[in-house]
């Protein structure tokens, strides 16, 4: 199944199936402090259902409303945090959903663990201990190098019974990436800096 995105904005977005369908919509107010909603659209109808809202937070935990509770970010989708030289300040620890690790796992409905593998582009979800990979975020393709193609999220057959979690999942996976290689960026240009001191001295 492939559920392309409206605009690059995924967080501020509709989600149509193949057929043009809408399935979710993606809204999002505020900037440092933004709230998300998702939005499921059933049977094509004009007043759609609140999925799950995500409360998005510069410093302290993000919390996530789904499923009529509220959860966590960092427990949401867990990290194992891998070590790293790069100051914890430069690393998102701030938050539950940007650990410098490269994974996030998710509990899903039927027992099993996924992991988002997190990328600066087309982050993926497979089930842990397994290669196969069942989702993967494909962004926006402006067709120089390879066809031209919106940006789009890829659901295997085997994920459909919660396609709600991947949905939802994927928004905060994908703002996990978005973080991560902010962090990377801030932290490599003070390393930048710094180097550039030592070298004048």
């Amino acid at each position: 199944m492939r559920l392309t995105l409206s605009t690059k904005d995924y967080l501020n977005t509709y989600m149509a199936d193949e057929y043009g369908q809408v399935c979710y919509t993606v809204s999002t107010i505020g900037f440092f402090n933004a709230k998300t909603t998702i939005y499921k659209v059933i049977g094509g109808s004009n007043d759609p259902e609140v999925l799950a809202t995500i409360q998005w937070r510069s410093f302290g935990s993000d919390t996530v409303w789904f499923l009529g509770r509220e959860i966590p970010g960092k427990e949401l989708l867990t990290s194992r945090k891998k070590s790293s030289c790069v100051p914890a300040i430069f690393c998102g620890e701030r938050d539950g959903l940007t650990f410098r690790g490269s994974s996030r796992f998710y509990t899903g409905p039927d027992g099993n663990t996924y992991k988002w593998k997190i990328q600066s582009t087309n982050c993926w979800l497979k089930l842990d201990g397994s290669p196969d990979q069942l989702a993967k975020y494909h962004q926006r393709n402006l067709g120089i190098r390879t066809p031209k193609h919106p940006p789009y999220l890829e659901v295997s057959e085997s994920l459909f019974h919660m396609l709600d979690h991947v949905v939802v999942t994927f928004v905060c996976a994908e703002k996990a990436s978005q973080r991560q290689l902010t962090n990377e960026v801030s932290s490599n240009a003070i390393v930048s800096t710094v180097i550039g001191v030592v070298a004048a001295c």
